[in-house]
C-alpha cells in the first residue's frame, strides 16, 4: 500500500477526523484486530454476528495510526485515539478503495463468472508473474469487503492487478466494477450459481454483464465464444472484444485438449498473431483449458510473449479442492469440493469420466448445493440423470435436499444409491464399505464443508491395515463395522433416509 495520511483517508471516505494528527502516516489497512501493527489503519466492520468495534482495547488503539469507526459503536471507556468517524464503515471502505484505485494507471483485470473465477485468476497470475509484478485477490476475496481490501493493497511496485469480482445479489457486480474501474475484463461463464437469488439464468447473465458495461472504450473484454451467452454479453460492452474457445470462429482457438490425472494439455492458436502452441496447466478438466485460454489471451494482450505465458501457466499455483487427487493405500479420493453449482458438477463428472476406466468402483459423492431456491429439485434431478449416464457405480447424496438426487438416480434404475443426513453419518457408513482400488469423486457447495469427509476418509485410509481393504477379503473381515439393515439394503439397491 502507498503511504497515506489520515487527512487523505478522511477526505477519500467522507469521514470526520477526530483526536488525530492529519499528517499521521498510514502504511496498511486491516480488518482483523489481531493483526494490527504499527502504521495500521483499522476498519471496524460490522457483520451479522460480530461488530469489530467491540474488539478495540486500549492496548490495540495505542498501536494504531488510526481507525475508521462509527463513534456511537465504540466500547465505553476507551482512551482517545486517532479515528475517522463515518455512518457506515463498510461503505466508507468502498469509497476509500475507489479513490485509492485511481492513484494507479497500470492494468486492472476484473474476473467474474458463475464458475472458474478463482482458477482463472490463479492461471492469469501464473502467466503474468513470469514477467510482471502482480497483485491479485487472495483466496476468494470477491465481495464488497474482499475487493476493496485488494484494491487497498495495490502499490507502485506492481505492474498489474487481478481482481475476482463475485455476486450473490442483483447489482453487486455493477457496484464492485464501478469501485475497481477495471481496464480489462474476463467473464468465464454464466450458469446457475445463486439462482435462488436471481430467479433465472437470464438474471444471472444480466448481472455478469455489468462487468462488460464497466470497461472503458480502450479496454478489452475476454469471453468464452462457446458460451450461449456470448453474443448478449458482447453487445453490452464498448471495449474491444477478444473471443476464446473450441469453436472454429474463436480468435483464440483451442483444440487437442488432453486430460490426465493431474494436468490438462491443450493447443491454442491465433491466426492473425501467428501463434500456434501447446500449453499445460497443473489441474484437470476441459473447462480448465478454457479458463487457461482466457488467461493466455489476456496475458498476450498485456504484452507477454507466448513462450513466457506457456511457462507461467505450467507453474501456476492452483487453489486447493479443484479436482485434487488424493491417493491412499485403499482408495483414490478426488476432492473437487471447494464450491459447486449445476454446471460445475457437470464439468466435474465429465472430467472424471474423461480420465478413462478406473480401477475399482467409482463413487459420485454429492453434498448440498446452496442458493438454488425453488429450482433445487429440478437441478438435482438433471444432475442425477447425468451421473447415471456417466456410469458411476455408486451414487451418494449428503445433506438437506440431496435426497432428490438419490431418489432420481434410483428411479432411473441405478442399483447402488446412498443418502446420509450429514458428513459424520456418511463417514461412519462409507468407511467399511470402501474396497481397495475404489475411486471417489466429491463435489458440493462451500457451505456443505464436504472436504471434512474427504479429510476424515483420507486419514483413516492412510492409517489403515492395507490388507483389511483388499477387495477379495474385505467383506468377510470380522473387523468391519456392523451396519443397520436399512443401510445394507441401501448399498444393494434400497434407499436409506
Amino acid at each position: 500500500m502507498r503511504t497515506l495520511t489520515l487527512e487523505e483517508v478522511a477526505r477519500a471516505c467522507g469521514g470526520m477526523l477526530c483526536h488525530g494528527d492529519a499528517n499521521q502516516a498510514v502504511h496498511s489497512v486491516q480488518t482483523d484486530s489481531r493483526e494490527i501493527k504499527e502504521g495500521t489503519l483499522f476498519l471496524a466492520l460490522q457483520g451479522d454476528r460480530f461488530d469489530a468495534h467491540q474488539f478495540l482495547t486500549p492496548e490495540i488503539t495505542a498501536r494504531l495510526s488510526g481507525a475508521i469507526i462509527t463513534q456511537s459503536r465504540l466500547p465505553k471507556g476507551l482512551p482517545e485515539f486517532p479515528m475517522i468517524d463515518v455512518p457506515d464503515v463498510r461503505k466508507a471502505m468502498g469509497h476509500l478503495a475507489h479513490w485509492y484505485r485511481k492513484q494507479f494507471d497500470y492494468p486492472v483485470i476484473g474476473i467474474t463468472g458463475s464458475n472458474g473465477k478463482t482458477s482463472t485468476k490463479a492461471l492469469l497470475k501464473g502467466a503474468l508473474s513470469s514477467e510482471l509484478s502482480v497483485i491479485s485477490s487472495p483466496a476468494s476475496f470477491n465481495n464488497d469487503v474482499g475487493v476493496p481490501l485488494t484494491l487497498l493493497d495495490m502499490a507502485s511496485e506492481h505492474q498489474a492487478a487481478i481482481l475476482e469480482i463475485g455476486t450473490n445479489h442483483p447489482g453487486e457486480i455493477a457496484h464492485l466494477s464501478a469501485m475497481a474501474r477495471p481496464t480489462h475484463g474476463i467473464i468465464t461463464s454464466v450458469g446457475g450459481s445463486h439462482i435462488g437469488h436471481f430467479g433465472t439464468v437470464e438474471g444471472i447473465a444480466q448481472e455478469k454483464g455489468f462487468l462488460a458495461e464497466a470497461l472503458p472504450e480502450n479496454g478489452v473484454l475476454f469471453l468464452d465464444s462457446d458460451s450461449p451467452w456470448y453474443t448478449s454479453l458482447a453487445e453490452r460492452t464498448r471495449a474491444r472484444l477478444v473471443s476464446v474457445g473450441f469453436s472454429e470462429s474463436s480468435q483464440w482457438h483451442l483444440s487437442d485438449c488432453r486430460i490426465s490425472e493431474s494436468s490438462t494439455a491443450c493447443r491454442i492458436k491465433h491466426q492473425k498473431f501467428g501463434v500456434d502452441t501447446l500449453f499445460q496447466i497443473p489441474v484437470s478438466g476441459r473447462h480448465q483449458a478454457v479458463n487457461a485460454g482466457l488467461a493466455f489471451a489476456a496475458a498476450f494482450e498485456l504484452g507477454l510473449s507466448y513462450d513466457r505465458i506457456v511457462q507461467g501457466l505450467s507453474q501456476a499455483e492452483m487453489p486447493d479442492m479443484r479436482m485434487e487427487m488424493l491417493r491412499t493405500p485403499v482408495a483414490t479420493l478426488w476432492n473437487d469440493a471447494y464450491n459447486a453449482n449445476e454446471e460445475s458438477v457437470m464439468a466435474s463428472m465429465e472430467t472424471f469420466s474423461a480420465l478413462g476406466k478406473q480401477k475399482g468402483r467409482t463413487f459420485m459423492v454429492l453434498g448440498q448445493l446452496n442458493e438454488l431456491g425453488e429450482h433445487a429439485k429440478e437441478v438435482y434431478h438433471r444432475l442425477a440423470s447425468k451421473a447415471v449416464s456417466f456410469g458411476f457405480d455408486v451414487i451418494v447424496g449428503i445433506g438437506d435436499g440431496v435426497d432428490e438426487w438419490v431418489l432420481r438416480a434410483q428411479k432411473e434404475g441405478h442399483a447402488q444409491c446412498l443418502y446420509f443426513h450429514s458428513n459424520e453419518e456418511a463417514a461412519r457408513a462409507l468407511r467399511p464399505q470402501i474396497c481397495k482400488g475404489d475411486q471417489l469423486l466429491f463435489k458440493a457447495s462451500r457451505g456443505a464443508k464436504l472436504e471434512q469427509l474427504v479429510e476424515e476418509l483420507q486419514a483413516d485410509f492412510n492409517a489403515a491395515d492395507k490388507t483389511f481393504f483388499d477387495d477379495a477379503t474385505h467383506r468377510r473381515k470380522k473387523k468391519r463395522s456392523v451396519h443397520s439393515s436399512a443401510f445394507l439394503a441401501a448399498i444393494t439397491g434400497g434407499f436409506s433416509l
